[in-house]
């Protein structure tokens, strides 16, 4: 799940964002299969886990979590884990304090490449040796969809769920592999005008397509690097970096879990 960390993307905009966090679904959230995938990666350490974001599965599913969310209203939902006020790049946490860290989709709340390899650099010096990580990543193909294509397909009726469409329709705008986030709103509105039309071709609800409204807030950045890009960047903090695919969900082809291991 996108959710606020660092500091970049931190303030009100992830707050307004809370409100359409219950109609979340995946590809925009972790599935059961991705938490056990999660707990098999980082199995159960005696020292707590890192957690990158306030995702409510994943906070149901694993003990002697710290949460590091830079929304207060995601961390006064947390219970049974210790929520921290922070920024993931720079976390008041000691070297080797840790036993594990995951994410769902936190990458994609960074810059690209900067702030990735600062939180790599970051993660590497507070996970205990041995420790891993498993993050689940939004990672953008080799070879781009083109929009308009994107869209032609969706008003066909072949174009899957809204989630994984919007998505789908982010990655194409991320090229360097950034993208504003208000980018992806105004890209719907010019590629979509009519929101009603689409949803008789597609089935999708007008409230599920009118959470990318959502979208609109100024100042706020994703970024989908492919999985070389991720794989390059990861590997000289870690002795091992590899994916571990996920599925049972649309678009779970590009969503896999990014396994980091620190050495001893």
């Amino acid at each position: 799940m996108i959710d606020a960390g660092a500091e970049v993307n931190g303030g009100e905009a992830w707050e307004a964002f809370q409100a359409t966090r219950h109609r979340l679904e995946p590809p925009l959230c972790p599935t059961p299969g991705v938490i056990a995938a999660m707990r098999d990666a980082v199995g159960s350490p005696a020292l707590p886990i890192l957690l990158l974001g306030v995702t409510p599965a994943i906070v149901a599913a694993f003990d002697n979590l710290v949460v590091i969310d830079w929304s207060a209203a995601a961390r006064g939902a947390v219970a049974d884990a210790k929520p921290l006020d922070g920024n993931w790049l720079d976390p008041r946490l000691d070297e080797s304090s840790l036993g594990g860290a995951l994410g769902d989709g936190s990458l994609t709340c960074l810059s690209w490449p900067d702030d990735y390899a600062l939180l790599f650099a970051t993660l590497a010096r507070l996970l205990a040796p041995g420790a891993r990580a498993a993050i689940r990543c939004y990672a953008a193909p080799e070879r781009r969809d083109v929009p308009d294509a994107l869209v032609a397909e969706a008003l066909s009726g072949r174009g899957g769920g809204f989630a994984a469409f919007k998505w789908r329709l982010a990655m194409t705008l991320a090229l360097d592999p950034n993208v504003p986030v208000a980018a992806i709103k105004q890209s719907f509105d010019a590629l979509i005008p009519d929101r009603n039309a689409l949803a008789a071709a597609t089935g999708w609800t007008p409230a599920a397509i009118d959470d990318v409204d959502a979208y609109g807030h100024v100042g706020l950045t994703y970024s989908f690097p492919t999985r070389r890009q991720l794989l390059a960047c990861a590997r000289p903090f870690f002795v091992a970096a590899e994916f571990v695919e996920t599925e049972g969900y649309e678009l779970a082809e590009r969503c896999p879990l990014l396994i980091l291991k620190r050495g001893y």
